[in-house]
């Protein structure tokens, strides 16, 4: 069984990039976003940390979200995301679906 920690360590916890400037944006939370914040993730699936990086450059959730989902690798479903915004001091988290294979009551 691997412990927690180990897991953990396997990851890069490095900076990414896109695009500099810009002005904040508020989601429907009052998560406060602009292009030039850094911005630490962290996703989970069943109490598993499956990623934690610190993201830069993104002027909006919906952006950031879809980065994340090419940055979890093969992870399938429920997966949930915890955004914390260095700079403005706000943090918010959403539940996310990601690569759904079918439906749970798919027939045979």
């Amino acid at each position: 069984m691997i412990s927690l920690n180990s897991y953990n360590s396997l990851f890069n916890h490095g900076l990414v990039s896109v695009a500099d400037g810009g002005h904040p944006v508020f989601s429907e939370n009052n998560f406060e976003l602009s292009p030039a914040d850094v911005v630490f993730v962290s996703a989970r699936q069943c109490s598993r940390v499956i990623l934690e990086r610190t993201f830069i450059g993104f002027g909006s959730l919906r952006e950031l979200i879809a980065v994340v989902g090419s940055y979890i690798g093969s992870a399938t479903g429920l997966v949930t995301l915890h955004f914390r915004n260095r700079d403005r001091g706000c943090s918010t988290r959403r539940a996310v679906r990601f690569r759904p294979s079918e439906s749970l009551f798919a027939s045979a």
